[in-house]
């Protein structure tokens, strides 16, 4: 009798500590229109507490309340452990998705997070989903490296590694270089140069431009006037970036020599380039002019 009594003592234990198992989640997402932020979340069987981080202001705030049926409410608090904010959405096992409200009701923003990452604290089991451990510059280099394979990838181009290969048996050999031609590639630059970083769509995340200068078919021969390639990098609320290479209506005002001088803060893009004169010979355009662009409504429009 007193084994069966054991348990059945020893069964509801286990069963306690089940429902208490700590458990773990890192989510990111946005409040509202661009409010970029992480949640730290960690449940202890209905309870949860954890930490706000702001990505734009680097601030953080803490956080408690219980999830009951999937709906989970958070309170937010100020300096002074005062309620500042409720969270209350959906969590599930890919998203937090609802409305935050200040205490008093009279202000709502829709929010939605997505779990990036894990953690069974229990046995410190981490389950990775996305990484957040990257700032926005090393993901914008990881976009550039996707949109180069894409470009590979169309037989338009060569990386610079393949046109590296395939010039190394001409190199000095000028009198046998059509044959190199024949069948040369313009390639892509493993990295890109003149990269200006910036807010350009409004969100609050880094955007960049770049400036891509292709190796071209003719080495060693003078490349004043080619045509370079301008790409944006747009960020997206889920850490990726659109891009966009060459849009039409900046392609049609800067012509061969324009390049970008400034990011300003509220967005705008100012570009400053060379022309020729009359008077100027082939090898030095005197002209300076400026022009400034802003990205708006999907497009980027000359102001």
């Amino acid at each position: 009798m007193k084994s069966t009594y054991s348990i059945i003592i020893l069964a509801f234990a286990l069963l306690i500590l089940s429902c208490n198992k700590k458990k773990t989640f890192t989510l990111h997402g946005e409040i509202g229109k661009g409010l970029q932020s992480i949640f730290t979340i960690e449940f202890v069987g209905k309870n949860a507490t954890g930490k706000l981080f702001y990505v734009h202001n680097k601030s953080s705030i803490i956080v408690n309340g219980k999830i009951e049926n999937k709906i989970l409410t958070l309170y937010e608090r100020d300096k002074n452990k005062e309620i500042s904010g409720i969270f209350t959405g959906t969590f599930d096992n890919s998203f937090y998705v609802g409305s935050w409200a200040d205490p008093k009701g009279k202000r709502a923003v829709t929010f939605k997070y997505e779990i990036i990452n894990q953690i069974d604290t229990e046995n410190n089991q981490p389950t990775l989903i996305k990484d957040i451990n990257k700032d926005e510059k090393e993901i914008i280099n990881e976009a550039y490296a996707d949109w180069l394979r894409h470009e590979v990838k169309t037989g338009e181009y060569w990386t610079e590694k393949q046109w590296e290969r395939a010039f190394e048996p001409y190199k000095g050999d000028w009198d046998n270089l059509d044959k190199f031609l024949e069948n040369c590639l313009d390639a892509l630059p493993d990295t890109m140069n003149e990269v200006h970083y910036g807010d350009i769509n409004g969100d609050k995340i880094l955007d960049a431009w770049a400036y891509i200068v292709p190796i071209y078919c003719q080495p060693g021969t003078w490349q004043i006037g080619v045509r370079h390639l301008p790409i944006f990098f747009l960020s997206k609320s889920d850490r990726t970036y659109s891009i966009i290479h060459e849009p039409e209506v900046i392609g049609a005002e800067i012509g061969t020599f324009g390049s970008v001088d400034t990011i300003l803060q509220n967005g705008v893009i100012i570009y400053e380039g060379r022309d020729y004169s009359d008077e100027d010979g082939r090898c030095c355009p005197s002209k300076t002019w400026k022009i400034k662009f802003k990205y708006k409504d999907g497009n980027f429009k000359k102001i």
